[in-house]
């Protein structure tokens, strides 16, 4: 699957990883030709981080809580880059955050224009080699990024449930696979094929010992009645 392929080339450590990797495999990233690559090679050391302009390296930079290598992944980014690239309020920015996400027209129409206006009236984004181009730069990538960003909590909460799995497997695996034998009897195959590959037995089915699904015994984990085609509770 092409999300195993991605966590491969990623190679995260952690939760915040785990949350970074799940918001760059949406669309606001992946639609970008090119830009998960960058992302990839940018976080391996690969290719120089650059900026779209200095005031991007606090929201996407090591100096952030959400390095994303100059890259807009979040929708707290989204909301960060409006107050300090263009001048937004609080309440003009989560409406913008707002209007791209929910791709309401009238909304990003109404505040496109006065994103520009902020910028080039920002003493700290002029003075720093702002110009409008550079202003449309970064437009384009709130309008790439916002209309499937993440926020940070969300992308968070995603990444707690494969950080418990992924703990769980490691130091309890029995445990673990026979749950998974049970909740998932469409995957049976594949989840008795990595016993087999760890050197788990994975006994047959016995009128005498057997549950109606999976259990873990002492002398392995013995195969369920129900999970046996044909047979019900």
């Amino acid at each position: 699957p092409s999300g195993t392929k991605q966590a491969m080339r990623f190679k995260p450590w952690n939760l915040v990883d785990l949350a970074d990797l799940a918001s760059i495999n949406r669309p606001g990233v992946m639609g970008v030709p090119g830009l998960l690559d960058r992302y990839m090679r940018r976080r391996h050391g690969e290719e120089e981080v650059t900026y779209d302009h200095p005031l991007m390296i606090p929201i996407t930079g090591p100096e952030s809580s959400m390095n994303t290598y100059g890259i807009l992944v979040y929708q707290e980014q989204l909301i960060r880059t409006a107050r300090e690239v263009a001048l937004f309020t609080p309440g003009e920015a989560e409406k913008l955050r707002k209007g791209i996400g929910k791709k309401i027209a009238a909304i990003i129409e109404e505040l496109k224009p006065k994103f520009f206006e902020g910028a080039m009236a920002n003493p700290e984004f002029t003075k720093q080699g702002g110009t409008k181009k550079v202003a449309e730069k970064i437009w384009a990538s709130l309008e790439a990024a916002g209309k499937y960003a993440f926020n940070k909590s969300h992308a968070t909460g995603y990444a707690m449930q494969p950080c418990w799995e992924i703990w769980t497997k490691h130091y309890y695996f029995d445990e673990f696979i026979v749950g998974a034998l049970s909740t998932y009897p469409d995957k049976i195959i594949t989840f008795v094929r990595e016993c087999r590959r760890r050197g788990r037995p994975v006994l047959p089915p016995d009128v005498n010992k057997s549950g109606p699904h999976f259990t873990l015994t002492d002398e392995g984990i013995r195969f369920g009645l129900v999970d046996i085609r044909g047979i019900g509770e």
